[in-house]
């Protein structure tokens, strides 16, 4: 039976790493996985409708895992952390020569090296840390945004009415803080107050929820 256990290295990080889904850590099994259930799709949807990144910005990817998402990217100047040595690895020696990355919690940002950004993404992060990581992560990335800077998230969320199927397969994701659609609205809000939020249904090819939220430095 699969068991809850915090990954090594990251303060406020709740994930299921035991089973089948240990097998998850290792990139190459993400990047196939992510492929399979049509996620591409769903980050291009992202990058078009919400994210909107124009060539010459700057983007700052907390959370960013292997970086797929640098192959969808204009011309911008990249940067992605994330706290797992392996998934940073592969990102680098595949998008290196484009893009710089630094390992590190994702609530506690390197800011005197990274420099400020014109856009600040977390595409799943939230939904795999407690609240008190998230609000540390959500500082950070207000602090790390240039003047009139974005920010944008997504995560899977509950909502009322929802479809029991959909609540059962978001059910089994590894992150152990999936939220209630308006309780990351929430949460963002206390360090972004004009943080908005979407509600998507069809970025996966499933029964799937994803709450998006977009929020600005200034706002």
């Amino acid at each position: 039976m699969a068991g809850t256990a915090p990954r090594q290295g990251q303060t406020g990080i709740d994930e299921k790493t035991v089973g089948w889904r240990r097998l998850l850590s290792h990139p190459l099994v993400y990047e196939t996985v992510q492929y399979l259930v049509g996620a591409k799709r769903g980050l291009r949807i992202l990058l078009e409708r919400h994210i909107r990144p124009v060539a010459g910005q700057s983007i700052l990817d907390i959370g960013c895992g292997p970086a797929e998402i640098v192959k969808f990217l204009p011309d911008v100047r990249y940067c992605g952390v994330d706290h797992s040595a392996s998934y940073i690895d592969r990102a680098r020696r595949a998008f290196g020569d484009r893009a710089t990355f630094h390992l590190g919690d994702v609530g506690d940002l390197p800011l005197d090296r990274l420099g400020h950004f014109d856009i600040a993404i977390a595409i799943g992060v939230l939904h795999h840390i407690n609240d008190q990581t998230a609000q540390d992560m959500l500082r950070a990335a207000r602090d790390a945004l240039a003047p009139n800077g974005r920010l944008v998230t997504a995560d899977p969320c509950y909502f009322p009415g929802q479809n029991p199927l959909t609540r059962f397969i978001i059910s089994k994701d590894r992150g152990q803080h999936v939220r209630a659609i308006d309780a990351y609205l929430d949460l963002v809000r206390r360090v972004f107050p004009d943080a908005q939020r979407h509600h998507i249904r069809g970025l996966l090819p499933f029964p799937h929820s994803v709450c998006v939220i977009e929020a600005s430095r200034d706002g």
